[in-house]
């Protein structure tokens, strides 16, 4: 048999064949269009399960970070750290971390120091403090008797953890499991979930133990480490507040996610449940993902592995999934020709493939701010449409580029930027910014680009952040700008307008002075001349009436006989008949009136009153401030007071504007001494601990020197933050603070050496106090390293004294002196170095006197103002 078109079985053979091979085309493509829909819906919750994550972790780091502040403030302190020393250090910390339920301070104690250590308390203001352990949740009652104890004994904040303070953590199985494990290895260590004591509610949290020795003690093995405890520095964290601030600033995207120990048993492990911000339902399980869309990541806290699960919500699948691959099997089914068929297929899924990608691109080219992607290499691999506009570089001749091509539409040069200083903390790159902030990894900043807008300039606000991959290894930086150039013109307008505005005012006042003065003169000469009474009532009624301060005279009992239209308005008046013949106390506010009264009497004594604020009010109950000048005029019992008086409702409303400028700008100023001190302390507190692990003598000697320069000028800027003024300190209290600082890092025996201070009432301000307490640090170094060998008893003075001008420090010693032939001038030692260049800086003298020991005496200019 021949098959052709024309013959019945070959068509229907070839339609079968048709039928199935377009059958079988249709449903291969949409299963491979369901698979890449699936590919990217697991990529999208990829991304937002990473960030997720990447937060979580970021704030779990921050917040275990502060207990080795704490372990670190008990190493470097001088003293023993009392409670004020802790409430100071932590009030700090716990501002900037909101996550921390409490701070506190557990000390090690043995049941034969209990009952000093509760007496301890109740004097330092906790009249019912006693060892507690607890009955019930919000129940306490007094701790039973133990070897040893670890009370809660410092707890900050205190207000809402109350019941915590005594708390007994040796009361409880899993808190003395956990701090038995960090006394005994030396490291931080995290206890599992539990119900803190002060938690009201039913939410989890976990405690975590820095274990603090003695630090004299040598720390080399578990026995030394278990016999030579001191306590523990203590951290109360609520798991869900470090979840939902870790989550607070991230898009919502229809992601649930949960919180568990794999460290625990496992009725234990479950942590915390956090329900997308966008989920229209709530949980069916409260402790298990609804969806199979998971993303699992492990995270170390303490010594403990926490496990983070993600799940992306019904809601987010659904709001992702496509009906394409039905689309595809019907289209499939319904064009069953094989060639026409197929490349329909084929074409529709292109359309649809690149049309997906599109929307991804103008996603990201259709973002309303400026935004450009670096790599590692520093090219550029992301340029949007938002960039091209504002910069006038298209994205095809950017795209790849490297060597800072991206500053070049900026700055019209390549040169480094915001981006660099996420890898290094370049003073110089820092200098080109104005106001810039931090927060987390993400640093913000304002800054003038001068080659945007073809050269015109632009002021903008950029924000820089790095950029990491799914294993949290750096892969680049993105930065977003936006153009604030409005902003900042408008508030230099407004400032230049305020200018404009007090120079009017001040021009205005003068005008009013000097029309005052004319009016009280036309006034007398009135009086005197009566041949020109009524050439003179023209003149009297013209300039009074066309003045816009008020104008009034009143006799001796303060009754009105004559005023001007300003007048009558301020009195709360439309006609001059309406005020005639009464006394102003009727319009003078009630808490005015006495006072009123009172200046009246003393105007008609003294002849005049000048710049009296007093309150009118009128029928309404609205009231004005009013400034009165006043003069008597006349003689005998013809004495009349000529008044002026001018509404300061605005002139008020500006001062108490420049009052509330003021106090903001005090508190900024307070604000960075103290930041800058505090600065200077974790500096100080980290030259401390990387000399603790230093084994060579002199150069610990020089961490410990460096650690002393730094806390004399920390104690400048803690001074001027306690001053009232905030321009100068006390330096009597500055210098004996360095003194006591030097005497205890070397711990000098006081018995042994003698100290005699001399120090005059005298205010330093920040310019010279900085060089001057170095330079005092310094020479007392050096006088109590080399002056008394051999623990030889001795005597060194310090006097510190001002004349007319001039100030004079001196630092004496009775000790061995100078060596023979040491030039002091041209010494190589570095402090004798500082102590040159600092003279000079304060263009002051310097000289060393080796007559029966050692004196040294600076000299220098008080600055004028």
């Amino acid at each position: 048999m021949t098959y052709t078109f024309g013959n019945k079985s070959f068509r229907n053979i070839l339609f079968a064949v048709i039928l199935v091979l377009g059958v079988a085309l249709s449903i291969i493509v949409s299963v491979l269009s369901y698979y890449a829909d699936k590919k990217t819906l697991q990529a999208e919750f990829s991304e937002a399960a990473e960030n997720r994550y990447s937060a979580l972790r970021r704030e779990i780091d921050s917040d275990l970070f502060v207990l080795t502040s704490l372990q670190a403030l008990y190493y470097t302190s001088g003293k023993d750290v009392g409670r004020s020393d802790f409430r100071n250090f932590t009030n700090h910390i716990l501002k900037q971390h909101a996550s921390i339920q409490a701070l506190e301070w557990i000390p090690w104690l043995q049941d034969s120091r209990r009952e000093a250590y509760e007496r301890a308390a109740r004097r330092e203001g906790f009249p019912d403090f006693q060892l507690t352990e607890r009955i019930a949740q919000g129940k306490m009652k007094r701790a039973e008797k133990r070897k040893e104890y670890f009370p809660a004994y410092f707890v900050e904040p205190y207000k809402g953890n109350e019941i915590a303070l005594g708390f007994d953590l040796a009361s409880n199985h899993e808190r003395l499991e956990a701090l038995e494990i960090a006394r005994k290895t030396g490291e931080i260590r995290a206890t599992g979930r539990i119900t803190p004591v002060q938690e009201t509610k039913s939410q989890f949290g976990f405690i975590v133990f820095a274990p603090i020795y003695r630090k004299e003690a040598l720390i080399n093995s578990d026995r030394a480490r278990w016999d030579n405890l001191k306590g523990f520095a203590l951290g109360v964290f609520r798991i869900s507040d470090i979840a939902e601030k870790a989550t607070h600033y991230l898009k919502p995207e229809g992601v649930d996610f949960f919180i568990y120990d794999s460290s625990a048993p496992e009725k234990e492990r479950f942590l915390y449940a956090h329900p997308s911000r966008t989920r229209k339902t709530p949980l069916l399980n409260q402790d298990q993902p609804e969806t199979d869309l998971i993303n699992i990541k492990t995270i170390e806290v303490a010594g403990r592995k926490w496990m983070a699960v993600y799940a992306a919500t019904p809601d987010f699948i659904a709001a992702r999934s496509s009906r394409r691959p039905w689309g595809f099997l019907l289209a499939g089914l319904a064009f069953t020709g094989l060639v026409g068929g197929f490349f329909f297929i084929v074409s529709h899924a292109e359309h649809l493939l690149t049309e997906s990608k599109q929307r991804l691109i103008d996603i990201i080219d259709f973002f309303p701010d400026p935004t450009f992607v670096v790599d590692n290499d520093k090219k550029v691999i992301v340029w949007n449409i938002a960039i091209e506009a504002m910069t006038g570089v298209c994205k095809a001749e950017i795209i790849g580029q490297g060597d800072y091509a991206y500053t070049v539409p900026f700055y019209g040069k390549r040169t480094k930027q915001l981006l660099d200083l996420l890898d290094e903390r370049d003073a110089d790159i820092a200098a080109k910014y104005k106001d810039i902030r931090e927060k987390g990894n993400v640093l913000y900043a304002e800054v003038f680009c001068p080659a945007l807008y073809g050269g015109k300039g632009a002021y903008v606000w950029a924000t820089a952040a790095p950029l990491f991959d799914e294993k949290g290894i750096r892969v680049g930086g993105i930065e977003t700008i936006r153009d604030i150039t409005d902003q900042v013109k408008a508030k230099e307008a407004l400032r230049k307008a305020y200018t404009e505005v007090e120079m009017k005012v001040q021009e205005r006042t003068a005008e009013l002075n000097a029309a005052n003065t004319a009016l009280t003169a036309e006034i007398i000469e009135r009086k005197q001349a009566d041949e020109a009474l009524q050439e003179s009532e023209r003149k009297y009624r013209t300039l009074i009436e066309t003045t816009d301060t008020g104008f009034v005279i009143l006799d001796k009992n303060g009754l009105v006989l004559d005023a001007n239209a300003e007048y009558v308005r301020l009195a709360g008046h439309q006609r001059l008949e309406d005020i005639l013949g009464r006394s102003v106390m009727e319009w003078t506010a009630g808490h005015d009136c006495a006072r009123n009264a009172a200046e009246v009497k003393k105007c008609f004594e003294e002849g005049s009153v000048r710049n009296l604020n007093i309150d009118y009010i009128d029928k309404d109950g609205k009231i004005t401030p009013i400034e009165i000048n006043a003069t008597v005029v006349g003689r005998g019992k013809d004495l009349l007071v000529v008044t002026l008086c001018r509404d300061i409702t605005e002139r008020k409303k500006a001062v108490e504007l420049m009052k509330q400028s003021l106090k903001e700008k005090e508190a900024l100023l307070r604000e960075i001494h103290h930041r800058v001190k505090n600065n200077m302390a974790v500096v100080s507190s980290l030259l401390s601990l990387q000399s603790e692990t230093i084994e060579n003598a002199t150069v610990r000697s020089l961490f410990r020197e460096s650690q002393q320069r730094v806390k004399s000028m920390a104690l400048v800027h803690e001074k001027l933050y306690q001053t009232k003024d905030l321009s100068s300190i006390n330096f009597e209290e500055y210098i004996k603070s360095i003194i006591s600082e030097i005497i205890g890092l070397y711990r000098i025996d006081t018995g042994t050496i003698t100290m005699e201070i001399n120090i005059e009432d005298i205010e330093l301000d920040l310019e010279a106090a900085v060089p001057c307490g170095l330079i005092i640090n310094e020479l007392l170094t050096n006088a109590l390293k080399y002056a008394f060998p051999d623990n030889r008893s001795g005597v060194l003075s310090v006097h510190f004294t001002k004349a007319e001008d001039t100030y004079t420090l001196s630092i004496k010693d009775n000790g061995v002196g100078l060596p023979g032939g040491l030039d002091y001038k041209e010494a190589r030692t570095l402090g004798l170095q500082l102590v040159n260049v600092l003279t000079r800086q304060l263009r002051g003298t310097f000289q060393i006197k080796s007559d029966e020991g050692t004196e040294a005496i600076v000299t220098f200019k008080a600055k004028s103002r």
